[in-house]
């Protein structure tokens, strides 16, 4: 780090405004990593007041490499300044080149405000670690999906029918009509699934009787 000759004004300014300034929000997210950050112009939104008030501002400078160089001004003329920061591009072209200097542009400003504007992995990002994508859901099948309900599930709607209903023959006769299939084993899977969530979440009737496999279902677990 390099300072000016005499740092008496800017010292007590740079403690009263670090005392002020927060970590800045992470409203960003790294595509490749899938983790938040803090993007620069937030950073710069967040500090320039802050620094204002006390007498301080930012410059940036860029050289080859791309690095880049942050200072600390004061309205003194006292001055602290980082070292330049290198940042190799992942990729040539301006395009490159310029998201280079972005990013170290961000590393640096951070770094010298002693401020947190990433997630912290552990270094694993900076390994050259793939990023881990998390576990997709579980989920049943789109909607529109020719897959049809199981035997299980099937078994369960009977029960379900003789559970919840008065007339176990008519609710079922009625259900098949309304779906257009001759037996539950044809149904699809998004309709048996809904049938099953609307009928298991109606009352019992008294005396209720759900045929030869009643006995071997458990009305508490659906077989979904």
């Amino acid at each position: 780090m390099k300072t000016s000759d005499s740092l008496t004004k800017i010292a007590p300014a740079l403690t009263k405004a670090l005392a002020e300034i927060k970590n800045p929000e992470m409203t960003g997210t790294n595509p490749h990593f899938r983790k938040p950050y803090a993007t620069l112009s937030h950073i710069t939104c967040e500090i320039r007041p802050i620094l204002e008030k006390h007498g301080l501002c930012i410059l940036q400078d860029t050289a080859e490499g791309p690095t880049v160089s942050t200072r600390i001004m004061h309205s003194s003329g006292e001055w602290i300044e980082s070292e330049p920061l290198l940042m190799t591009p992942d990729k040539g072209g301006p395009h490159g080149t310029m998201a280079a200097i972005t990013y170290a542009r961000r590393g640096s400003l951070c770094a010298i405000l002693s401020i947190t504007g990433d997630t912290d992995d552990d270094g694993n990002s900076a390994q050259g670690d793939k990023p881990q994508t998390p576990p997709a859901a579980r989920q049943g099948p789109p909607a529109g999906s020719s897959r049809l309900i199981s035997e299980k599930q099937a078994k369960f709607l009977y029960v379900l029918c003789g559970k919840k209903s008065s007339d176990p023959d008519g609710t079922r006769k009625a259900i098949l009509e309304k779906t257009g299939v001759k037996k539950f084993e044809e149904l699809p899977y998004d309709t048996g699934k809904k049938l099953i969530d609307d009928m298991a979440g109606r009352p019992d009737i008294e005396g209720g009787y759900g045929g030869p496999s009643d006995k071997d279902m458990d009305l508490d677990s659906v077989p979904f």
